[in-house]
């Protein structure tokens, strides 16, 4: 089983089955992987064998002369020395290593193959952004050729892009009984009580901030169906000025026109080091994006950044 400190709360909240379809996808991608590096190994060994080397198969050679008795460097032939190795231990030599070539990280060329075993969209270039940002810095590291994905970046990602499936799977399951929601609890409700174990910290925080989010996102909703309330001229400056700092080079003119992406998020808060998972990244855009891509505009980024109390 997993560290529970590997888990995110999003993940954790899907069904069991649902959870095990992510986690092989991976897994499957991943052997995949390293099961094609032995193989071309093995190809060019036994290309490479052939019978002989240095022993001539029956005449005496070198300082020797020919008699039929044993001795000095000769070997016998039912017997072969020298350099000349079985084909057995040859073959077995790629096996032996086979298990220190798995990788630990999924690399990104292979994120496309991962998805499509989950029937997602293998070309979809917002989520195959979040998923170079959650690798960036991890092949430099590491000296691996290609960045990679951490198992807990892959199932945060999947998590948000699945959470519909887990809720239709959820209801299906049949039982919607105390003991099924006391288990699950709502992701969007804070509990009052603090989290005792200090394993569950990181998973606490995270949750917290998703928590946040969604408040701030019913809190608009609200206010909008009740009595929509306008911007003060101050908010609306301060907006402006931080939807400004995802745009450094587009001029002041046009950045009105602009839209901020799921990229941008992540550039701008690897800039500040602020640490935004992918999933807090596509719940943000989805809770105050107007759009069907998902993408925020000026008047989007100024509704979140006045339910939110940050201006």
């Amino acid at each position: 089983m997993p560290n529970a400190s590997e888990h995110d709360p999003a993940f954790t909240a899907l069904p069991r089955s649902l959870q095990r379809r992510i986690d092989s996808a991976y897994d499957t991608t991943l052997t995949s992987l390293a099961d094609d590096k032995p193989a071309r190994k093995r190809r060019k060994i036994t290309q490479d064998i052939e019978p002989g080397g240095f022993i001539p198969e029956d005449t005496g050679g070198g300082f020797i002369v020919d008699e039929p008795a044993p001795g000095g460097f000769i070997v016998e032939d039912d017997a072969p020395g020298g350099f000349i190795v079985d084909d057995d231990d040859e073959d077995a030599t790629p096996d032996s290593d086979s298990g220190d070539v798995t990788p630990s990280h999924l690399p990104l060329s292979l994120i496309p193959s991962a998805l499509q075993i989950l029937d997602l969209p293998a070309d979809d270039e917002e989520v195959l952004a979040v998923f170079s940002n959650a690798a960036s810095g991890w092949g430099a590291e590491h000296g691996a050729s290609e960045e990679g994905v951490s198992k807990k970046d892959w199932r945060s990602v999947c998590a948000v892009l699945l959470e519909q499936d887990g809720d239709e799977e959820g209801s299906a399951g049949g039982d919607a009984g105390p003991s099924t929601s006391a288990s699950s609890p709502p992701r969007d409700i804070v509990g009052s009580e603090p989290e005792p174990d200090d394993d569950d910290y990181h998973m606490s925080t995270k949750k917290s901030r998703r928590s946040r989010i969604t408040k701030a996102q019913e809190s608009s909703d609200e206010e909008e169906d009740a009595k929509p309330k306008a911007i003060t001229p101050r908010q609306k400056e301060g907006a402006r000025m931080a939807f400004r700092l995802f745009f450094p080079d587009v001029e002041d003119d046009a950045v009105d026109t602009q839209r901020i992406m799921i990229k941008d998020i992540a550039r701008v808060a690897q800039l500040l080091k602020e640490k935004l998972t992918a999933e807090e990244i596509i719940e943000m855009l989805d809770a105050f994006s107007s759009s069907p891509d998902k993408s925020m505009n000026l008047p989007d980024f100024e509704r979140m950044m006045v339910a939110t109390k940050m201006v």
